[in-house]
């Protein structure tokens, strides 16, 4: 955590800037600030290298170490900092792609196709209009969803008419004024509605994807949804909803797909940028998009097959929890520590 914990703040540091210069197509700044950040990584999780190696004593001495901990601890420390370095690139590299939201839009999809729909001519309603917000809010445009609303701390939009075009990148002015509010978009664009003080969840919608914020479904929500007669919600946020809402959610037959598996798509991307620099290799945007979305399907099937395996049915909430114990489960007897 000492070392990895300034790292992933650098990493969300990134990701407005990327997202903002990406939209504004500036591809030099975009550049700069991948190099910049990921030197940095490297730079700090070379140090952690470094100090792991030669005071691991003193690091266990801090948490009261007996001497069974000093005796497995020391050579712990060491043969685990030998990965920092590959993870700074790792992590400072998967920012330029975390500020996408794609890879949600991609589970979405493959939710509705799993259940006899499609994404095309859907009215979906947004939370936020931040990175994952915007790209979520750019790739529903792309397959032919209609985009309803976006939200804010300050309230939320409802733009009967789509958030596209010239919506989607104000989206990133909106972001980049720091002032954390969406009520300007009303006054931008005529039409649509600014809501003050509520959550875009009483909207009618065929189709939710939160991307705000942790627990912004609460029970209450979940019921508004559910009065909505909306049948799914793919959750963009971590944790995007409360234990009680996402019962309250499935007991009344709407599906969701969680957000350990909905929004893996930064960390896909991630291993993506790995592969890429492994074979020394050149991906172009599209063929990065299309193995995203090979990801993003092959993680809803396996938490669709997981779930029917073990006898609950279609529910990807389960069968992502079920999934993602198997591949650890599976990954420790292969190395032999089960």
């Amino acid at each position: 955590s000492f070392v990895f914990m300034p790292i992933f703040g650098l990493s969300s540091g990134m990701v407005p800037i990327i997202a903002y210069n990406y939209g504004a197509r500036k591809k030099k700044r975009v550049m700069s600030t991948i190099w910049i950040g990921t030197l940095i990584a490297i730079v700090i999780m070379a140090v952690g290298t470094i100090v792991f190696n030669l005071f691991p004593e003193a690091l266990l001495s801090l948490f009261s170490a007996t001497e069974e901990m000093y005796r497995l601890g020391v050579p712990a420390l060491k043969i685990i900092s030998f990965c920092f370095v590959s993870a700074a690139i790792s992590i400072g590299l998967g920012s330029s792609f975390q500020a996408t939201g794609y890879g949600i839009v991609f589970f979405a999809n493959a939710m509705l196709e799993a259940n006899g729909e499609k994404l095309a001519g859907k009215e979906v309603a947004v939370s936020g209009f931040g990175n994952v917000a915007w790209g979520t809010v750019a790739k529903l445009n792309e397959l032919g969803a209609k985009v309803i609303t976006i939200s804010g701390p300050d309230g939320y939009i409802y733009d009967p008419n789509g958030v596209s075009g010239e919506k989607v990148d104000y989206m990133l002015e909106l972001r980049a004024s720091g002032k954390n509010i969406c009520s300007p978009y009303a006054e931008k664009f005529e039409g649509s509605k600014f809501v003050p003080g509520k959550k875009p969840w009483e909207v009618k919608a065929d189709l939710y994807i939160p991307c705000a914020t942790q627990n912004e479904i609460l029970i209450e929500d979940a019921q508004a949804i559910v009065a909505n007669g909306c049948k799914f919600v793919c959750e963009g946020s971590n944790m995007s909803s409360t234990n009680e809402a996402i019962k309250y959610l499935q007991d009344n037959g709407v599906i969701v797909g969680p957000s350990k598996a909905a929004n893996a798509g930064g960390v896909a991307c991630s291993c993506i940028e790995m592969g890429q620099n492994s074979g020394k290799t050149v991906f172009t945007p599209e063929e990065v998009y299309a193995q995203l979305k090979d990801i993003m399907v092959g993680i809803h099937d396996a938490c669709a097959n997981a779930s029917q395996t073990y006898g609950f049915g279609y529910n990807l909430v389960a069968g992502a929890n079920i999934a993602g114990f198997l591949k650890v489960a599976d990954a420790m007897m292969a190395q032999g520590l089960v």
